[in-house]
Formats: C-alpha cells, structure tokens, sequence
C-alpha cells in the first residue's frame, strides 16, 4: 500500500471517530433528560420574571439557551467543560442564587439560594469550614421570616455513586444543622442528590468545583404582619351652626386599620382641611336632642371663616399613616351669619302710643326668630313685630329714640335706630266729683289719677279760668282735692259743673285732662 493510501485511510478513520463522538454527545444530551416536563418548566422559570429585585438569575438568557441538559451518566460525557440546567437550581428547577446575592435582604417562601465554591468543606468531608459557617451566619439573618428550609447536598461525579450521595446527605444536613443553631425557631430536612443532578460535565476534577454544592430552599414563612389600612369611618354625632361655620362632634373610627390615628378632617363638600381642636375629647353637650343617646366621649370641631352662606354637607374622615379613611355620615347644615340690620326705621308718636315701622332684614342662611327693642339708653328687649311694623302703647312723656335689631339661631344683628318722636304728657284723668254746698259754703272735689312728674295741679269749672287744686291724698291708684268754688260763693249755685284738670310742669302747664261733669250735693 502506497504512502498515500495510509494516508488517506488514516484521515477516514480519523473522521469516523470524530463522527461517532459527535454522535455519542448527541445522543448523552437527548437521552439524558430524566424528567422532560422537569427541564420544561426549568426553562419556563428561566424566562420567568424575578419576584424580587436582588433574586435575579446570574446567568443570562444566552448563557441558559446554550446549557446542557442533565446527563443520566455524567460519568459518560466526555469533552470540554460545559454546565447543564441544574446550574443554581433546586431540585425542582427553581432559581438558587449564589448566596452571597441574599446579604441585606429577606428570603420569601419558595426561594432558594446556592453555597458553592472551594474551601466550604474539609476534603471528602462533611465538616464545615470556617468560611463556609461565616457565609450560613450571614444567610442567618436572612431568614428573618423563614420556619423552615430544605437543604439539597451535591456531589462531583469523580467517586462513587454511593459514596457520593452519602457525602453529599451528610454535607446537607451539616449545612442545615448550621442554620438551625444560628435561627431561633428555625426548622430544617436535609437530602441528599449525590452526583445525579451536577451543575457542569465534562472538563477536569478542578474545574467542576460547582458541582460540590448545597442549595438551600425556604419552604416555610411565618404568617404575613397584617398590613396596615386606612382607618374606619367616623360617626358625625351633630353640627352646630356658629358664625360663618360650624361646631361639631363625632365618635372616633371602631378601628383604625392597624396604625395609630394621627389626626382628622373635616369637609363641606369641597377640599379637606384638618380638624382645628379635634381631638379635643368631651362628654356629650350638643343640642338638646342629641343628650339623650350621644353617650360620652366625643371628639369636637370647629370650623370657622366660611364666607359663602350656603347649603353644605359636613363630613369628617380620619387619617393614619397609610392616609385618608372614609368619610363619615354626612349632615346637612347652612353656613350663616349674624342676621342683617332692619332698614328704614321710622318712629310715629300718637298720643302715648308710637308704632315702628321697617324694612324686613336679611337673616343671612337662617330664620329670623325674633327681635330685641331698646328706648333711649335703656336695656334691650324681646318684641315681636308683624310684617315690619311694631304698636308700642303707652310711651313716657319726652323724646324718645328707638334701636331694633333681628335675632337668628346663631345671634343678634346690628341694630338701626329711628327718627327722634316727642311724647306729650297726658292731662290728668278725673274719674270722679262732686259740687257741694254746706252753710253757704261752696267747693268742688276730684278724684283723679296723677301725671307723672307734676309739680302742681290747676282746675277750671265750666270753661272758666284756671284756679289752683288742693290735694288732700296722693296714691298711685288715684288721689283726691278739692277748690272752692269762687262763683258759687258769690251768688250761690244749684247745679252740677264741668271739672277739668292740667298738671303744672318743671317747663310749665302741661296738658289738658278730660272734662268730668260733678254731681250737685247740699249737705244740712
């Protein structure tokens, strides 16, 4: 055979090998998935999002598409290093991150991480080293909310498979040993894989060093704190009306969603605005109505500077540190304002009486209950007038000015005053005479009711001219006097005479009284 034949054969061969070993490669990663809905879903958690912002996988979309599948003989692979999909997964195929990444954060339930690396454990030994127990210190407080984890020991497929899953158990519950003492409460169970899921095949004994590995799995959490809520609804118990706003009082929220109420407010309909006095706590003092069923313990508000008179809806609403609750039970109300003043006062003296008359003021939100009245500088006084005009019946002698002002439910208004009215004083009243004639001796009597402020008192008979009255008694319900009579005793009289009386003035004669016809008495 030529040189070049040996060649030639030598190159086909050559080829024939390479070929069966790419085969032989083929077939170990088709046939060496030992659960093909497992790497199904490995691949779909792969993709899925991570749930929290530091437990993402490290490797990337690329680095995973071009994993092997896990060999069903490790042992058989033959060729450069190349990692499969058990690369940081649990046995299930859920993401275990190297466990440095957990440092500063909190694990959830389902997730795991990955201890990995030289120098974890002694040689073909279960015992921790010391870097190993410093890196599960440090997961320890990592685990604030965990009652439980599984810790999956891994092995290198140098040995035997025996002998490697035992190591592999032993390491597993070296490491969750480790934890339990560094976590209170902590529960733990531990397995063993052995060198049946490794991370890497082919390569040196060095270079698989991912393979030596402990993945560990939070499986159980304590129940979640209760999260706090916005805080229940308020009771609005009343609103009283004030000037330009309200006072008000509710019952406190029956819960206050888990975070202490740091404070109210209180609406009309528009915007929100803090509880000015609230929470100033009382026992019940609202309106009469309320008394009875308001109970003790009330929280009061006041809300003030409400410019626009109008019909609103008060609410008020509680506030935590989450925010704003529901707003309470609604009450209608009206902001108001003091009533306005009564226009064009005009006073009208008659005799002793004097009647008012005005233009009806504005009640500014609320009913005008009635109205005070005040003489001169005397004190103010309820009335009651009728459609704007008020009948005052026996005024005082003298000039007078009226004030009159409105009252509504929050108070009393500004007043008006009237024109100045003079009274003139009234002329005695005689309800009572006689003439009298004794012994040549004439005179005549009255009873009469006095004027106030008299000095003196004049009489006329018959329209004669005015002569001046003794006064025998003075009392209010009616004084008596007498006059002789200067006609009669001239010439006698045989008849009855018209008395008529007027009261002497500080300035002078007042005013004529009534006339009273005397009755014609002879005495023996």
């Amino acid at each position: 055979m030529s040189r070049t034949s040996l060649v030639r054969k030598a190159a086909a061969l050559t080829a024939a090998v390479g070929g069966l070993a790419v085969a032989v490669t083929a077939t170990l990663a088709t046939s060496a998935v030992a659960a093909p809905s497992q790497d199904a879903a490995t691949a779909s958690r792969a993709a899925a999002p991570a749930s929290s912002s530091w437990f993402v996988d490290p490797r990337t979309p690329a680095q995973r598409k071009a994993q092997i599948a896990v060999p069903n003989n490790p042992k058989a692979y033959r060729g450069k290093l190349r990692e499969t999909r058990a690369v940081y997964r649990t046995r299930s195929g859920s993401l275990a991150v190297p466990i440095r990444k957990a440092a500063g954060h909190q694990l959830a339930k389902g997730q795991a991480v990955t201890l990995d690396g030289d120098g974890l454990f002694a040689r073909n030994s279960p015992k921790l080293t010391a870097a190993a127990k410093r890196q599960l210190t440090t997961l320890g407080t990592s685990l604030g909310n965990a009652t439980s984890v599984r810790c999956e020991g891994y092995t290198d497929h140098s040995g035997s498979k025996s002998r490697n899953r035992e190591l592999a158990k032993k390491r597993a519950a070296a490491v969750c040993g480790q934890l339990v003492a560094n976590v209170s409460g902590l529960k733990a169970n531990s397995v063993g894989y052995g060198s049946t899921r490794p991370a890497v095949v082919g390569g040196t004994v060095a270079q698989r060093k991912l393979n030596r590995r402990v993945v560990i799995e939070m499986t159980g959490a304590k129940p979640a704190a209760p999260q706090a809520q916005v805080p229940g609804a308020p009771e609005l118990v009343y609103v009283d009306q004030v000037r330009n706003g309200f006072r008000y009082a509710f019952r406190a929220p029956q819960t206050d969603g888990g975070s202490p109420i740091t404070g109210y407010q209180v609406s009309t309909g528009g915007a929100w605005s803090p509880v000015t006095s609230a929470p100033r706590r009382m026992a019940a003092s609202g309106p009469s109505a309320c008394l009875a069923d308001c109970g003790e313990d009330l929280i009061r508000g006041d809300l003030w500077g409400l410019t626009t008179l109008a019909e609103v809806e008060v609410q008020v609403r509680a506030v935590n540190k989450v925010g704003a609750g529901a707003p309470s039970n609604g009450i209608d109300s009206v902001v108001a304002d003091l009533p306005g003043a009564p226009t064009n006062l005009v006073a009208t003296a008659s005799g002793t009486q004097v009647i008012l008359n005005f233009n009806l003021p504005a009640g500014n939100g609320l009913e005008i209950w009635g109205y005070e009245l005040k003489i001169d500088e005397g004190d103010w006084g309820y009335v009651s007038p009728t459609y704007g005009s008020l009948t005052l019946q026996n005024q005082t002698p003298g000039t007078h000015v009226y004030q009159l002002r409105a009252i509504n439910m929050i108070g009393t208004g500004e007043a008006s005053t009237s024109n100045a009215v003079t009274i003139a004083a009234p002329g005695p009243q005689v309800y009572r005479s006689e003439s009298y004639y004794s012994q040549s001796q004439y005179w005549t009597s009255a009873f009469f009711f006095e004027v106030p402020g008299a000095v003196s008192y004049e009489v006329r008979l018959d329209g004669g001219d005015w002569l001046p009255f003794t006064i025998e008694s003075s009392s209010p319900n009616g004084s008596y006097g007498y006059i002789k009579d200067p006609a009669c005793q001239a010439g006698g009289c045989t008849m009855n005479r018209t008395v008529e009386m007027r009261a002497i003035l500080a300035d002078g004669p007042g005013a004529v009284g009534n006339a009273f016809t005397s009755n014609y008495v002879v005495l023996g």
